[in-house]
């Protein structure tokens, strides 16, 4: 039994009209949504890349840190900045990867020893090989851009913790960082709710219109 004065819900009684207005709503909600999401991800990939520097230090280096500037500032607090991670399958080799946002500069140091190298400006995004050269008798080591090393160990080892100035490089602990060949769990990335909270807020939205256009075609035949 239906009575005159209830709100009454009958999806039956939905209109094409009314069936097309919902469909136009859920389009363009997501269309929206999809294209604020691909905007955001396209700034932050404009505005942040990274640039990765491995570098074959001489043979009295037992560390290396790096020290970074750009036009906006120092990237480290303080002097001598952050130390790399020695390579242990590499012998002599150290690596840092610094989140940048356009061209830096650089100087490799040592501060156990207190040397360091020439400034190495306006360094771009991307990889680079160097190596450190003896100073010959100038205040500061020079420094080359060589090619990847052809017997490169691929699988290798980095020292976690910052090596002791009075430690061989050569000892210690070093963690292997490679997945093994089903793949490292661990480093699977973990679910995170608001990855679904765009379809959440389509799908509630969409349902708000729909309830409304299906209230208004009732009343609407109420009245009539």
């Amino acid at each position: 039994m239906v009575f005159k004065n209830e709100r009454v819900l009958n999806m039956r009684k939905l209109t094409p009209k009314a069936v097309m207005g919902v469909m136009v709503a859920i389009v363009i909600l997501t269309g929206t949504i999809a294209f604020n999401a691909e905007s955001a991800m396209a700034e932050d990939t404009a505005e942040t890349t990274e640039v990765t520097f491995y570098v074959k230090a001489p043979e009295e280096w037992n560390l290396v840190s790096i020290w970074a500037w750009s036009d906006n500032g120092d990237l480290f607090e303080l002097w001598p900045g952050e130390a790399m991670m020695y390579c242990g399958n590499n012998e002599g080799w150290y690596k840092a990867t610094i989140a940048v946002e356009g061209n830096i500069n650089v100087i490799f140091n040592n501060p156990g020893l207190d040397v360091q190298t020439v400034d190495i400006n306006d360094v771009a995004p991307g990889t680079y090989w160097y190596e450190l050269n003896p100073a010959d008798g100038e205040d500061r080591y020079t420094v080359s851009t060589i090619d990847r090393p052809e017997d490169w160990a691929d699988e290798e080892k980095y020292m976690l913790e910052t090596v002791d100035p009075n430690e061989d490089p050569g000892e210690g602990d070093f963690d292997d960082i490679m997945p093994d060949e089903e793949g490292d769990a661990a480093d699977a990335p973990a679910f995170d709710a608001t990855d679904v909270l765009p379809f959440v807020m389509v799908m509630a939205t969409a349902m708000a219109v729909m309830v409304t256009i299906v209230t208004s075609t009732g009343r609407k035949e109420q009245t009539d």
